[in-house]
């Protein structure tokens, strides 16, 4: 007899399932066709009853869509945030995705309001609430995503005089409300009557977070819950990065110009006016005689900076600056086009880079240049090493620089990640990005290792 009554009963319940799924997928069809046809207001609440009945990421995704289409894009966002959360769990890698990108496109669009709540504004019992559903304390002074359109702040505490602001928010917009000290309420102390805020139109949707048509959800009839932890990094942001360290310099400037390049002549064979080949004496100076430079090897102290955009979580071009000051004279300064690719905890990025760089080196010659219309008799030589037997001996070291062009490669990891909606959201990295740069006269090779945070 008991096991008949418990098949009975597990026959029941399976028979109220099935019918409960066939009610939602029913409801989310046509709450699907009346949406197509542009009927909102009868199509939403549809879709969040089936979502109730037969809760899926799949119809959560179509409630945010239909609050999308109806411009509760604060409402909507954080609908996509949970849609793409429960695609997660279950594994539905397409839905996960369209969801991140869906939240991500609202991003930037939602408006947000920050209620200021001063210290002098606080007394015992104060409650504060934003279209009539209460703000906790823990979301005082914060930018909270609110739908577009008109919103009002009450504030109320017993024995006080109930405080009121109403505030239009548009698309993209950030508005502030600063509560006032509430006035004492004789009459109400008296009476000991707690003043209520003024209206009755009931609340009005606001996003704070939760899902659809639940207690506390947005719009719903509860209260509201916490904003929805930030656990990761959105699309559409920009994006700067600054990092110091040193950097290992190998420079393979092998000429330049030399402070004590006019003490110096050579001679070359040319062609005299009269036809005859005979030795020319021509004095040195920048524009005819090089300095030559044993290879140098130094430190600079510098850093790089970065400013770009995300166009994906793990994706972000831009443009990047590497450079610093070497000790015992010179520089390096170089940038041009950046991009970065993550994985895991890695990123992985290529520049583009073009600028100057500079070391202090030891000459070991001169060399002087011979014209053109000259080399033909001088065994077709463009050049000629110049004496310096007797001459003014050679500085002990000069800088020499010449403008070069390359690219680095970037290799960086997460120290701290720090994922959030606030101005401080990125991660603490630490990176490496060796270097090659070809120069107008020989090369150098640095290796910056930098410590910076990333702003995304």
């Amino acid at each position: 007899m008991v096991t008949a009554a418990l098949l009975t009963l597990t026959g029941a319940l399976g028979v109220a399932r099935d019918a409960g799924a066939q009610d939602a997928a029913a409801l989310l069809d046509e709450g699907k066709k009346l949406m197509g046809a542009g009927k909102l207001a009868e199509a939403c609440p549809k879709i969040e009853e089936s979502y109730k009945l037969a809760p899926s990421p799949s119809s959560l995704y179509q409630v945010a869509t239909c609050h999308e289409k109806q411009g509760k894009i604060a409402t909507a966002y954080v609908e996509y945030i949970d849609a793409e959360a429960e695609a997660r769990k279950a594994g539905n890698k397409p839905l996960q995705q369209d969801a991140k990108v869906r939240s991500a496109m609202l991003e930037t669009r939602i408006p947000r309001l920050t209620v200021k709540v001063p210290k002098d504004a606080v007394v015992d019992g104060l409650e504060v609430r934003v279209d009539d559903t209460p703000l906790d304390r823990g979301s005082w002074n914060q930018g909270s995503p609110v739908n577009p359109g008109e919103h009002k702040v009450t504030a109320t505490a017993p024995g006080r005089k109930p405080f009121e602001k109403t505030v239009t928010l548009r698309i993209g917009r950030k508005e502030s409300v600063t509560v006032t000290a509430l006035a004492v309420d004789l009459a109400a102390s008296q009476a000991g009557v707690t003043p209520q805020p003024s209206g009755g139109e009931g609340p009005k949707d606001v996003s704070w977070g939760g899902k659809a048509g639940g207690a506390g959800g947005a719009g719903g009839a509860g209260g509201p819950s916490a904003p929805p932890p930030v656990t990761t990094h959105r699309a559409g942001r920009f994006v700067v990065d600054v990092g110091v360290g040193p950097t290992l310099l190998v420079g393979l400037i092998d000429r330049g110009s030399l402070s004590t390049i006019s003490s110096y002549d050579y001679t070359f064979a040319n062609q005299s006016p009269d036809g005859v080949v005979r030795d020319e004496i021509a004095v040195c100076s920048n524009s005819v005689c090089d300095g030559v430079y044993d290879p140098a090897v130094g430190l600079v102290l510098g850093g790089q900076a970065f400013f770009g955009y995300a166009l994906k979580e793990d994706l972000q071009i831009g443009a990047r600056v590497l450079g610093g000051y070497r000790f015992g004279g010179g520089y390096m300064l170089v940038g041009g086009p950046s991009a970065s690719l993550k994985f895991g905890k890695l990123w992985a990025g290529l520049n583009l880079l073009v600028g100057g760089v500079a070391n202090s080196a030891t000459p070991t010659g001169v060399r002087g240049g011979i014209p053109d219309e000259a080399q033909q008799f001088n065994e077709g030589y463009s050049e000629v090493v110049v004496s310096l037997e007797g001459r003014t001996p050679l500085p002990p070291s000069e800088v020499v620089g010449t403008f070069a062009f390359g690219g680095s490669v970037e290799v960086s990891y997460e120290l701290f990640d720090n994922p959030s909606d606030k101005w401080h959201s990125g991660a603490l990295m630490v990176s490496a990005w060796p270097t090659f740069l070809k120069g107008l006269e020989g090369m150098a090779i640095s290796l910056p290792i930098t410590l910076g945070y990333r702003f995304h």
